[in-house]
C-alpha cells in the first residue's frame, strides 16, 4: 500500500511531487474502498495519506481521490465528496 512507499522514500515522494503536475489521494492502505461503508474509516484512509504527504512535502495534496483498484461504491463517492 501507499503507507509503505510514503515512509522510507521520503526523498522520491518529494522529488515527484516537485516535479508532477498533480499527486492525488489514492488512499493510505491501498485497500478495496468498496468494503468501506464507514464515514470513520473511508475518512481515515483519505486524511492519513494526506496528513504524511504534507509532512513530506509541506504542501496540501489536491483534493482528488483515485480508489486503489478501481474499486468504489456511491456511498464512497458521496463520503468523498463530503470530506471535499
Amino acid at each position: 500500500g501507499l503507507s509503505s512507499l510514503l515512509a522510507p522514500d521520503a526523498a522520491a515522494l518529494a522529488v515527484y511531487f516537485f516535479s508532477a503536475s498533480v499527486c492525488i489521494n489514492h488512499t493510505y492502505h491501498h485497500l478495496d474502498m468498496s468494503s468501506i461503508s464507514s464515514k470513520e474509516s473511508f475518512e481515515k484512509e483519505m486524511r492519513d495519506v494526506e496528513q504524511k504527504f504534507k509532512e513530506i512535502t509541506g504542501e496540501e495534496l489536491a483534493h482528488f481521490y483515485r480508489p486503489p483498484q478501481g474499486k468504489y461504491s456511491t456511498k464512497n463517492l458521496k463520503m468523498a465528496k463530503e470530506l471535499g
